[in-house]
């Protein structure tokens, strides 16, 4: 399977790349193109220039560039069914991550509980999302159990707490 990473010449990207590179064959992009050659003999994977070039050559295509510019690189692509449900699933976790903050600032026990309350149902989507790519195999089923334990999880900390 060919895995492409946008922005795989730096942090967590570059993380990615040494976790999967014995597993799969792993390309990558990146905005310095010195660093990405540099990284690429490293870890004895492709280097593409071109983010159009690395998506068209992958089976499954990882984001991983600084947040305020994954908008900007999704957009870049046509529309498809794993790109539109990555970018659901991120707007679904920094939504809830957003509620969860309000509920920490909320001054009456009522905001409190409003905001809970709408973590949790953001928690729900995420739980569908999630279904979804286990659905059309973009994730393992390793990966949709491991999801659905971290939801669990958090669900039963709000009930403690709601």
């Amino acid at each position: 399977m060919n895995i492409g990473i946008i922005g795989g010449s730096d942090g967590l990207g570059k993380t990615l790349i040494y976790h999967l590179k014995d597993e799969f064959n792993v390309a990558f992009s990146g905005r310095d193109h010195n660093k990405g050659m540099k990284v690429a003999n490293e870890t004895n994977t492709t280097y593409y220039q071109s983010n159009t070039e690395l998506a068209s050559d992958s089976d499954i295509v990882i984001v991983s560039v600084p947040i305020h510019y994954t908008n900007d690189v999704i957009k870049k692509f046509p529309a498809t069914q794993n790109i539109a449900l990555a970018q659901k699933i991120k707007s679904t976790v920094y939504g809830g991550l957003r509620l969860l903050m309000y509920s920490t600032k909320a001054y009456t026990a009522q905001e409190k509980l409003t905001y809970l309350n709408e973590f949790v149902i953001s928690l729900n989507m995420l739980k569908a999302q999630i279904k979804l790519s286990y659905k059309y195999a973009y994730i393992t089923l390793q990966n949709y159990n491991a999801w659905n334990s971290l939801i669990a999880s958090i669900c039963n900390m709000l009930n403690k707490l709601i």
